[in-house]
C-alpha cells in the first residue's frame, strides 16, 4: 500500500535539504589560505621536531664509564634511542599529513570555488519555492 506525501511534507524535506546544504558552504579563498598557512606552519614544526630527536645521540662508552652500571646504562641508552627514533617518524608522518592537507587546501584557494555549491543551492531553493507556492495555491484557492 502507498502513502501519500503531501505537499507538507515535501516542503520539510526541501528545507531539510537546504539547510544542510547552506551549512556545507565552501570555504572562500581567503579562508582556505589561511588553513594552507596554518598547515604549512604546523608541518614546519612536525619537522624541526623530528629533526631534533633524530639528532639525539646515545652516550658514548667513555660517557658511561666502566663497570657493571655502564651495562645497564647502554641498555637504556638503547631504548631511549630507539623510542626517540618513533617519535621522530611519528613526527615525519605528521609532517606529511599537513603538507597533504596544505596541498588541497592550496589548490581550494588557487582556483575558482563554489559552482557546483551555487548550482545545487539554486535547485533546493528552487524546491522550496515550488512547494511553499504549492501550499499556498491551495490555501488561498480553499480561502475563494
Amino acid at each position: 500500500m502507498m502513502k501519500k506525501i503531501t505537499d507538507h511534507q515535501m516542503l520539510r524535506a526541501a528545507r531539510s535539504l537546504l539547510t544542510e546544504h547552506l551549512s556545507m558552504r565552501p570555504a572562500t579563498q581567503a579562508e582556505a589560505q589561511a588553513l594552507a598557512d596554518r598547515y604549512e606552519a604546523e608541518a614546519r614544526s612536525e619537522e624541526e621536531a623530528a629533526a631534533h630527536l633524530r639528532a639525539l645521540r646515545p652516550r658514548t662508552a667513555a660517557e658511561r664509564g666502566r663497570g657493571p652500571h655502564s651495562v645497564a646504562m647502554q641498555h637504556a641508552d638503547g631504548i631511549d634511542q630507539c623510542r626517540a627514533l618513533q617519535a621522530a617518524c611519528r613526527c615525519e608522518s605528521a609532517a606529511a599529513r599537513a603538507r597533504w592537507h596544505r596541498d588541497a587546501w592550496q589548490r581550494v584557494a588557487d582556483g575558482p570555488t563554489g559552482d557546483a555549491w551555487r548550482k545545487t543551492l539554486a535547485e533546493y531553493q528552487g524546491r522550496v519555492d515550488y512547494y511553499q507556492g504549492m501550499i499556498t495555491a491551495r490555501t488561498g484557492a480553499s480561502r475563494d
